[in-house]
């Protein structure tokens, strides 16, 4: 049982509620107390008997509060109302609140709050009956009383009622007139309840036959109920200045009511008279009336800043009041606060679950965000702007003025078609539909359809609704609709009809005008007159737009050089605020004439990445060509964010991702499985990706792997390499056979196919070896008198690739079934003739297509020299000419190579590439060339002749490691001795290491071919042991780099100037730039580097500092990690690893001699003894350093007959006379005290100026 929740006015509640209070408490005491405008102190009804104690009756009173339906009873409104009871002169026992507003938590907080604080002294305690509650009590009355309290008990019992209606309904209709306020209260009610359910055809209706009613028996209240059910009613259609008078009209019928002083305060506000509008707000407020939409006009009116009276009239309603959360919502919409609007609507929609505007609200905050803030939100945004929109527009009735209705059903389509929905055209109709005013509407739907080409679709609706003929705007989309619709014969010169347009003036699309003006040019052949009419048109227009079109003219009518020239110049002009369609011109102009470098940075100005556009596809494509992996990379990730991806830009995406940062690859593949579990290419991602980070991906479904059909070569790799690194070796062989059925004009399948088949079939479980016919083998056969034939006989055959596949279920393949070689099989046996074929070889089709690629791929790929064939029988002698020449070929590369790392410095990892070695072997090679050596870098201490200015670590310095810096610690055994400094490497190092592991473990040479000193081709084996031992090394310092380093991922050389990651790609450096680029990318990381080519290419491009391996030494030594012989003995095998500059003294020269077992012709003593002879430092500084050599050498447990040796040794480098000389007049300083030492110095010394001179 539900009851009416409809009161004319405040007195009518008031009414109501004594009658209540009466029935509920059965007491007939009760009154109303005083009157309006007298002093109150907030009692509107009490119990005039003060209640009865003695009998356990409490004293009551009450008040009333009238709300609008569906609203709330703020907090801050009980508790004034409670404290203007509290200094009232009765003392109640209970003090009610009866209000017409809905019940929320709110309310019942308040109350228990004041319940238990009792902060005004007061002697009651305080109860709230929101209109649940009075339905409840009503309920639980008798139907006599109940009808007493609804129905003023006119009637005295619901019998008596039901009798007097009954006599009443023969007389009703012509009673009419005499009964007009009856049928008016009925009108009435149900005006109220249409316009509750915003049924507003039914409200209309009512209120017509309202103003059709006699208005002679119309009392003051009749006519102000009529005034405000229309005020009311023109408010919900959005004519509100009309409203606003008739709610005036209301006020001048009942002055007195709160109710109606209210509404007058409104209409002064909706009539632009702010000033009287807060006047009238604020009169009632400070009389204590606190009902909605009272605080929410004064917070709209009141002079700004609001004061303290003001704040506290509305800063309590906030928890309740969805009026003003609205008008806080909408406000901050205005002011460009998207955040607080959704907040203030949000709040709105707590209130009031079923708020329409709260919802509209909210959606325009959303859609305003998604268009103006962050892009990776953007489609998250719409779809939320969406969802309320369809809320709205899911209500019952008509929620909102039409006008705001029709742009709901606007900014749904807009929403839509930004979303990639089926039919954003039907929510344009609808605002069409909705709107008075249907121009806007038309104007943006029309822009919709010609976005879409839908240019039929757009002369319908232009022939339908027309067009505002003042707006410019709207004129010229007609002329782009016309102009396109080929339905049509039209005879409109439209290229000066756009023209006109554009000189009328300025309005939104009018930069549009001229691309129209340049391309309807090109279209119609007219591109002479096309620039005549720029130029001529140039004075009136923007210089960057101008620009854009000569040169797109320019380029069309082919002056390529002119319309680049243009273009370079144009470029200067562009500004943040270009228009994005002129920007995009440009861009494909530049890409046009192959310059993709200015076409870039143009493409990312105009480009939305929220949507797969052509400018973003044009995006990619540039980013691509020019590797720049991170804007194809933040590309994708737009897109993907943003629900615009495909499976391209997912692939692409996730390219990316695995080859710099493959962890984030393997979440994204994983989030991205999620959403697409059957995505078979995914799966393939997921187990390529998975393999690269673990080594091997043991979950590996190979029924959830792609088909091979709809792979390219590089796609199968995806595939292959799981399936390799599992040892599936049958599976891969199978795999590439497939791929290269599908992808025979590839090189790459050919070569892969051969190479897997060679490294993997013999241990795969394919019969490889048949002797009969049957599925999966390859048949040679031939007919009589006939030519060879070979089939392929394959299982379930959908589409023949191969020439000579045929099904395993063919009658061909039937007949000859479990034949074997040299039997006769009959064909076509009932033919007129019958044909007859011999088989002659049977064989794996793997190995077939094995032999045939082998066989052919020359043929195939003639400018290809990857696989060459050579014929090394010349009839019955053996020819090693192709052999010897390859040779040649091979030598004059490699002592080319040499002869560039002799003359300009390059990255250690450049001449790995060049000779096809790992950069291990490669250090060791320069390392063992004293002419080219390692060449290293630091900062030379000009006062010593071999310093250099040691450059201090921080403890804790995180060292980010290069592959030179990698191998100096695996071959000095550092890994220890760095353990207080965090070492990382990237993860392009890491792998760099580990495919040099990879590629020894599959090597099988035994040795290689070589052309002797006397140009013979001779065969050297590799030692016994040799290849283990440089396997066994690998893996060892692979190992250390997974037990020592970090491995980090970044994207930092990505963003790399593309022409210096170039120049490093195609040196086979890439993991160094990589090194340099992360580093410099993360201040917490210092690059060590012991090449100079690296140290300066991050000192120049990268402005990164970085460190070596003399300085680290050096901060071992400082901090005491390494003693002192440790630091001279690793400074002298690099001395004599040849790398240079080094820094050393006679300690390292010692170091060096003990390492040597004191022999001068050793290594590393040699290196030591090549210093000496070097004219580059000062007879005195090499006699000094000398003599220190010597005196540790004579101190040293090294036998006398070999400390000579080593001394002449040193003499014979420095190669002057007068040394023996300057070394004997400082030696007594240098030898004291010891004169046995001394002597033995002369001695020797004599010895050798004795021999010199003799030479």
């Amino acid at each position: 049982m539900t009851f009416l929740n409809q009161f004319a006015h405040d007195e009518e509640f008031a009414d109501f509620c004594v009658r209540l209070l009466k029935a509920v408490f059965k007491c007939e005491s009760f009154e109303k107390y005083a009157k309006r405008g007298e002093s109150q102190d907030g009692i509107d009804i009490i119990d005039m008997a003060h209640g009865d104690k003695a009998n356990g009756v409490p004293f009551r009173a009450a008040q009333c509060k009238l709300h609008e339906q569906g609203k709330t009873c703020p907090p801050a409104e009980i508790r004034a109302e409670v404290k203007k009871a509290a200094g009232s002169d009765f003392e109640m026992d209970e003090f009610y609140i009866l209000t017409n507003a809905k019940k929320t938590r709110y309310t019942d907080n308040a109350v228990l709050k004041i319940n238990r604080d009792l902060e005004h002294g007061q002697s009651f305690k305080t109860f709230v009956w929101t209109w649940q509650e009075i339905e409840t009590r009503l309920r639980e009355l008798d139907a006599v009383a109940r009808d007493r309290v609804q129905n003023a008990g006119k009637d005295e019992s619901v019998e008596g009622f039901r009798v007097v209606m009954k006599e009443m309904m023969p007389s009703f209709a012509e009673n009419l007139v005499q009964s007009g306020n009856q049928v008016l209260q009925a009108k009435f009610v149900q005006v109220e309840k249409h316009l509750k359910t915003q049924n507003r055809v039914l409200a209309k209706y009512e209120l017509e036959q309202i103003d059709d009613l006699p208005a002679a028996s119309q009392t003051a209240s009749d006519r102000y109920l009529v005034h405000r059910l229309n005020a009311k009613y023109l408010m919900q259609i959005g004519q509100f200045d009309e409203a606003a008078r008739r709610f005036l009209k209301a006020y001048n019928e009942q002055p007195q009511l709160d109710q109606a002083r209210i509404n007058r305060s409104l209409a002064l506000e909706l009539l632009g008279e702010k000033d009287k509008a807060w006047k009238q707000a604020s009169e009632l407020l400070r009389a204590g009336i606190r009902t909605e939409p009272l605080p929410t006009i004064a917070y709209r009116t009141a002079p700004r800043p609001h004061t303290d009276e003001v704040k506290s009239w509305y800063e309590d309603q906030l928890d309740t009041s969805e009026e003003l959360n609205l008008t806080l919502a909408d406000e901050a919409r205005v002011d460009g606060r998207p955040e607080d609007s959704i907040r203030y609507a949000e709040k709105a929609i707590e209130i009031d679950e079923e708020s329409a505007r709260g919802f509209v609200l909210r959606g325009f905050a959303y859609h305003n965000l998604a268009l103006n803030s962050d892009p990776e939100r953007t489609a998250e945004r719409l779809a939320l702007a969406e969802r309320d929109y369809l809320h709205v527009l899911s209500m019952t009735g008509d929620p909102l003025p039409d006008g705001l209705m029709a742009d709901v059903h606007r900014n749904l389509g807009n929403t839509q078609f930004l979303l990639g929905r089926s039919n954003p055209e039907k929510a344009f109709e609808d605002a069409i539909a909705k709107a008075d005013e249907k121009s806007p509407y038309v104007e943006q739907y029309l822009s919709y359809l010609c976005s879409r080409r839908e240019f039929e679709t757009a002369n319908r609706v232009l022939r339908q609704h027309g067009i505002d003929e003042a707006s410019l705007d709207q004129r010229f989309i007609r002329l782009v609709v016309q102009r396109n619709d080929q339905t049509t014969e039209h005879s409109t010169d439209f290229i000066e009809a756009m023209e006109k347009l554009y000189g009328e003036g300025e309005f939104r699309r009018r930069d549009e005008c001229l691309g129209f003006i340049v391309q309807w040019s090109i279209d119609d052949s007219k591109v002479e007159q096309g620039i005549e009419r720029l130029q001529r048109m140039q004075p009136n227009l923007d210089p960057f737009e101008f620009g854009c079109c000569m040169a797109w003219l320019q380029h069309v009518g082919g002056d390529d050089e002119k319309a680049l020239q243009h273009a370079t110049e144009t470029k200067r002009l562009l500004k943040p605020e270009s228009p994005p369609n002129y920007v995009a011109l440009l861009a494909r102009l530049f890409m046009d004439l192959d310059d993709d470098v200015q076409a870039l940075p143009l493409l990312k100005q105009a480009a939305d990445c929220t949507r797969l556009t052509i400018e973003t596809r044009a995006l990619l494509d540039c980013a691509q060509r020019l590797q720049q992996h991170d804007v194809m990379l933040e590309t994708c990730r737009l897109l993907r964010v943003n629900q615009a991806d495909t499976d391209a830009t997912r692939s692409m995406e996730l390219q990316i991702l695995f080859g710099y940062v493959p962890n984030e690859a393997a979440e994204l593949v994983r989030e991205l499985i999620d959403k697409h579990p059957d995505d078979r290419g995914l799966y393939a991602w997921l187990c390529h990706i998975e393999t690269r980070l673990h080594g091997r991906y043991e979950e590996l479904d190979e029924a959830r792997l792609p088909k091979p059909d709809g792979l390219n070569v590089h796609e199968a790799q995806r595939v292959l390499a799981p399936l390799m690194a599992l040892e599936r070796y049958s599976a891969v062989v199978r795999f590439a056979y497939e791929v290269l059925r599908h992808n025979q004009g590839d090189e790459i399948a050919h070569g892969g196919y051969m190479w897997l088949f060679m490294e993997f079939a013999s241990k795969s479980d394919l019969d490889l070896d048949v002797s009969d016919v049957r599925s999966d083998c390859a048949v040679t056969f031939r007919e009589s008198d006939g030519e060879k034939k070979t089939v392929v006989i394959e299982k379930n055959l959908t589409h023949k690739r191969f020439d000579g596949d045929i099904d395993g279920e063919s009658e061909f393949a039937q007949a000859i079934s479990g034949k074997s070689v040299g039997e006769t099989v009959i064909i076509s046996p009932d033919a007129v003739q019958p044909r007859e074929i011999t088989i002659q070889a049977i064989a794996s089709k793997f190995v077939y297509r094995y032999q045939t690629v082998l066989a052919e791929f020359q043929l195939n790929f003639p400018y290809t020299n990857t696989i060459q064939m050579m014929h090394a029988l010349d009839g019955d002698e053996l020819n090693l000419s192709p052999i010897k020449k390859s040779l040649e070929q091979r030598r004059e590369h490699c002592e080319s190579v040499f002869a560039t790392f002799r003359n300009q410095p390059l990255p250690v990892a450049t001449l790995a590439s060049w000779l096809g070695i790992g950069f291990y072997d490669a250090h060791g090679v320069l390392c063992s060339k004293p002419e080219i050596g390692i060449r290293t870098g630091f900062q030379a201490d000009p006062s010593q002749a071999n310093g250099f200015v040691a450059k201090p670590l921080q403890d804790g310095q995180c060292l980010l490691l290069d592959p030179s810096a990698v191998v100096i610690i695996e071959k000095l055994d550092l890994w220890k001795s760095l353990s207080k400094f965090p070492l990382v490497v990237t993860r392009s190092v890491s792998d760099y290491f580990a495919s040099e592991v990879e590629d020894l473990e599959a090597s099988r040479s035994e040795g290689t071919l070589t052309l002797t000193e006397s140009g013979k081709v001779a065969f050297q084996d590799i030692p016994e042991g040799e290849k283990e031992e440089r396997l066994y090394v690998a893996r060892t310092l692979l190992k250390n780099i997974e037990t020592n380093c970090t491995v980090v991922d970044s994207m930092s050389v990505a963003s790399v100037d593309p022409a210096l990651r170039e120049v490093y790609d195609r040196g086979g450096a890439f993991p160094i730039l990589d090194c340099i680029a992360v580093a410099a990318s993360d201040p917490k990381y210092l690059l060590w580097s012991d090449e100079a080519f690296v140290q300066a290419t991050a000192h120049f491009d990268f402005k990164e500092p970085s460190t070596g391996i003399q300085h680290v030494l050096a901060q071992l030594r400082t901090n005491g990690t390494i003693t002192h012989s440790r630091l001279d003995e690793s400074v002298a095998k690099l001395m004599g690893w040849n790398y240079n500059p080094i820094a050393w003294n006679a300690d390292v020269a010692f170091a060096a001699a003990r390492l040597s077992n004191w022999e001068p012709a050793n290594w590393p003593f040699t290196s030591v003894i090549e210093q000496f002879r070097k004219s580059h430092w000062t007879l005195s500084a090499k006699c000094h350093t000398a003599l220190g050599l010597f005196v540790k050498i004579y101190r040293s447990n090294a036998s006398e007959i070999r400390q000579t040796p080593l001394l002449l040794a040193v003499m014979d480098a420095i190669g002057v006379e007068n040394a023996a000389d300057i070394i004997r007049e400082n030696a007594p300083e240098a030898c004291f005290p010891d004169e046995e030492l001394l002597r033995s110095i002369i001695v020797s010394l004599h010895v050798w100026k004795r021999n010199w001179l003799g030479k």
